[in-house]
């Protein structure tokens, strides 16, 4: 059974008085207990957002402490989150839920955190994609610069440039090589070419 909005059946003078909330759930415990029911009733967010999903229920506490399971939807931008507390069982983690527009249907999609980290890996991968070409770049614009040429001629951070700088070299796109005190890079592709045109 589906109660939706909960104080609407409930009757309740105000359903902001814990005594009076938690009296009603009690009611309604022990009804779907003797019917055998499982009983599922529904309370409204206030507008103003909440850190804990669990403190925006319009009303009382009582109304989460009474339950066995507690279901939270939160709306962000244009997406709905879903999470759950509950008194025995493995809680769900705040997880998106995505729209089929076919089926008008809702499905559970991957966990808000999972969202975050992809789109945090996704953003650093266009970074060093950058780094990448800028240090590309700066090579055929150059003549085997030293680092410290590179570093200064790229933006970004040194610890990620010189990560991409290693990896670049690791991969044989190209060369580091030592001149004194310095070190200079020079593009093996690029010489690759030359080679191939003087051939």
């Amino acid at each position: 059974m589906v109660v939706d909005p909960a104080p609407k059946l409930l009757r309740l003078i105000d359903s902001f008085d814990p005594g009076e909330v938690g009296i009603a759930i009690e009611k309604l415990e022990t009804l779907a207990k003797n019917h055998k029911l499982h009983l599922m009733f529904l309370v409204h967010a206030k507008k103003k957002e909440s850190d804990d999903a669990g403190d925006a229920a319009m009303g009382s506490t009582s109304f989460r402490g009474g339950t066995d399971s507690n279901f939270f939807m939160v709306k962000s931008g244009a997406q709905r989150i879903l999470s759950t507390e509950q008194r025995w069982g493995v809680a769900l983690e705040p997880t998106l839920l995505s729209f089929d527009a076919e089926t008008n249907s809702m499905h559970l999609g991957t966990t808000v955190e999972a969202e975050e980290e992809a789109r945090h890996e996704g953003k650093e991968r266009k970074t060093v994609e950058r780094i990448e070409q800028d240090i590309w770049d700066t090579l055929c614009a150059e003549e085997n610069p030293t680092q410290g040429e590179l570093l200064k001629a790229v933006t970004g951070k040194n610890l990620t440039k010189l990560r991409v700088l290693e990896q670049m070299v690791s991969s044989g796109r190209i060369v580091a090589e030592k001149d004194g005190p310095a070190k200079r890079y020079r593009a093996v592709e690029i010489q690759n070419e030359v080679m191939k045109e003087v051939a």
